[in-house]
């Protein structure tokens, strides 16, 4: 009952959002023998939440106080991609193409609290980026001995280099 003085309720409300903006544009051009595909893709993603841990963590803060987690993270991400594959009507069939990711990240934690210092107890600042870029090629063949079996083969080399930095995370100084 979440009347009752003596029961501690954990659940509590916990705000946040999240706003995404999403582009992508497609361009598909016949060659005659082959099909030519361009992919570009763009994402920017806000999203904030809180969290109420003073279910958890009250006993560190003076009577009547909060305590909470708080999260900001911010993502951008630009993608590409170039595909060319075969525009026959033969037995044989193939695609290569090239794929390329350009990321980042960056994500702010803090513990806001009641009355303002908790000092020296419970002090969350954090701030971790991580930025990556990726790319591939590709390449596929593919014969098709009636209209019910086929056989491919194909290959795929993939890069991806990823940097992370992290700083600021205290309990209980």
């Amino acid at each position: 009952d979440a009347t009752d003085p003596d029961v501690i309720s954990l659940a509590r409300r916990s705000p946040g959002g999240d706003e995404s903006n999403l582009l992508n544009l497609i361009l598909d051009y016949d060659l005659g023998a082959a099909n030519l595909l361009s992919s570009t893709g763009y994402m920017d993603r806000d999203l904030s939440t809180s969290f109420d841990l003073t279910g958890f963590f009250g006993f560190l803060v003076p009577p009547g106080g909060t305590i909470g987690l708080a999260s900001d993270v911010n993502f951008k991400v630009f993608t590409q991609e170039f595909r060319v594959s075969s525009n026959n009507e033969g037995p044989f069939s193939w695609v290569v193409g090239a794929w390329y990711r350009d990321a980042e990240s960056r994500e702010i934690r803090t513990t806001p609290a009641t009355p303002v210092p908790v000092t020296g107890v419970l002090d969350l600042d954090a701030t971790s980026p991580v930025n990556d870029q990726a790319w591939a090629v590709f390449g596929d063949v593919t014969y098709a001995f009636n209209p019910a079996w086929e056989a491919s083969v194909g290959i795929r080399y993939y890069d991806d280099e990823r940097t992370q930095k992290g700083s600021g995370v205290t309990f209980f100084r």
